[in-house]
């Protein structure tokens, strides 16, 4: 009898930031330097590996595992002109490979969604070469029926941040799935998947058949996100088990809304 698939939802790395997850023994450069990890970022890597890593294996004991990586792997060395990331983009490149192999290796399969042009450039070309080294296509939506169910995902997502908006946007997300695909008599998707807000949330209407889910990311806020009146980053990641439809999840824990 064939194994129930299990879909572990990550993505957002945005590796080369110096607010992202980083390796505690740092980062050999192609300049021939090494950067070295802050406190926050060695916090955020033990969390990673001592935690986050064998939650994924116990998790997934007993299923099919599927990876969806939801895309913007590197922060870009010239995102939104910030000082706040190190080395090359192609130093990133390698770094996110470097983080997300462990994982990788333990899928059955491994999804691969294209981010933004703010960072991983025109086309999403970084993530498309991130997505070609893992041996997969960097798709802009994925969808696929798994186990009776029809996935989709996207990386973008338009969604509040404050606590009290989450569900309430992600409603409003699913309820637009939900409407456009009778519009154009498509299939009703019934698990959405969307990245890039750095915040998880999931909500299951009943009535229409869908999971929504919103995924975290692996980025606290930097000098950019600090402009906005809230903030607002969780890091970890999720599981969708198609089996029985629950979501689980696996956060870092912030102490006082900051990381270590």
């Amino acid at each position: 009898m064939a194994k129930p698939t299990a879909l572990l939802i990550i993505g957002d790395f945005h590796a080369g930031s110096k607010v992202s997850l980083c390796p505690e023994e740092g980062v050999a450069l192609d300049d021939g330097d090494l950067y070295h990890p802050n406190r926050a970022q060695k916090a955020l890597w033990n969390f990673f590996s001592r935690e986050f890593i064998p939650w994924i294996k116990q998790k997934a004991k007993g299923y099919r595992l599927v990876v969806d990586d939801g895309g913007d792997g590197i922060d870009g060395a010239t995102h939104h002109g910030s000082l706040q990331t190190f080395g090359t983009n192609a130093d990133a490149e390698e770094l996110h490979i470097r983080m997300i192999e462990p994982i990788t290796n333990m899928a059955d399969d491994i999804i691969y969604v294209r981010g933004t042009r703010a960072h991983v450039g025109l086309s999403s070309e970084s993530d498309v070469r991130l997505a070609r080294r893992l041996g997969v296509l960097a798709h802009w939506r994925y969808q696929k029926e798994i186990d009776g169910k029809l996935l989709d995902i996207r990386h973008h997502a338009s969604t509040g941040r404050r606590a009290w908006t989450r569900g309430t946007s992600l409603h409003a997300l699913m309820r637009h799935e939900y409407f456009t695909a009778l519009e154009k008599r498509e299939r009703i998707p019934n698990v959405v998947v969307r990245h890039h807000v750095h915040m998880f949330d999931a909500l299951t209407d009943f009535r229409m058949g869908i999971t929504g889910i919103l995924a975290p990311g692996w980025k606290m806020t930097d000098e950019y996100g600090s402009a906005f009146p809230i903030d607002a980053w969780e890091c970890g990641g999720a599981m969708y088990f198609f089996d029985t439809g629950r979501v689980e999840h696996c956060l870092f824990k912030k102490k006082n809304g900051h990381a270590g």
